[in-house]
């Protein structure tokens, strides 16, 4: 492992993918601990990492606040580890909870005295492939809704799917140029999503496909998905 004992941490970096995997492979794929997913949104690269207990630890940054705060996963001495993360966040960040706890870890807490406070603002989004295959069958959805009036307008609209390697990287970055004209932005660099691109492109991740759409050739909106091993994408 180069994952470094706790309390040492180390920043997380593209290297660290197999070794973080060890860890989270043993669990469903919580997209907070999904290794592309920490590094491409870690964009201020705030993001640390430690192993305490065999148990890998996280140190996150507050998506709205930048504040940071203590997480792991993992599947030994949890009520130990809980509690010396705790200690140590008290310590450091004047924090005395930890967050994105796993909902098997949090059911040990719970029986082992702990306090446990759900957070719905990070439940996982999970629909079944073949649900949102049809979306725009969904009568009382908004979103299905949309689809609709989008599809009826847009009849000459195309879906095309593509790797990291085969995207039009170019077309793709300018799309973001003027979604922050759209919405009053003067620099689109400055993006946190864009920021998060450009982190994507340097993925080199064979599993990683993208779905670009375009009206009149042009490109208007684009998501990237992962294939996982265990019957999940994460989108």
């Amino acid at each position: 492992f180069m994952i470094p004992e706790f309390p040492n941490f180390k920043k997380l970096e593209l290297t660290d993918k197999e070794d973080v995997e060890k860890f989270t492979s043993k669990f469903p794929p919580y997209s907070d601990f999904h290794f592309s997913s920490m590094w491409v949104w870690d964009i201020q690269d705030h993001i640390k990492i430690s192993q305490l207990n065999k148990n890998l630890v996280v140190i996150f940054s507050d998506y709205l606040s930048g504040e940071p705060f203590l997480s792991f996963i993992g599947k030994n001495k949890i009520a130990e580890t809980a509690a010396m993360l705790i200690a140590f966040s008290e310590k450091n960040y004047k924090l005395s909870h930890l967050k994105l706890i796993p909902e098997e870890i949090a059911i040990i807490l719970l029986e082992s005295g702990f306090k446990i406070t759900p957070d719905a603002d990070s439940n996982d989004y999970i629909f079944s492939v073949s649900h949102l295959a049809n979306m725009n069958n969904w009568p009382q959805n908004s979103s299905g809704k949309k689809i609709r009036q989008f599809i009826k307008l847009n009849t000459n609209y195309m879906v095309k799917e593509s790797s990291v390697e085969e995207m039009l990287k170019d077309e793709h970055t300018k799309m973001f140029e003027r979604w922050a004209k759209n919405k009053n932005i003067e620099n689109h660099f400055e993006l946190n999503e864009y920021k998060a691109f450009k982190k994507f492109l340097q993925a080199e991740n064979k599993n990683m496909k993208v779905i670009s759409l375009y009206v009149n050739d042009k490109i208007i909106g684009f998501t990237v998905y992962e294939i996982l091993s265990n019957g999940y994408a994460i989108s």
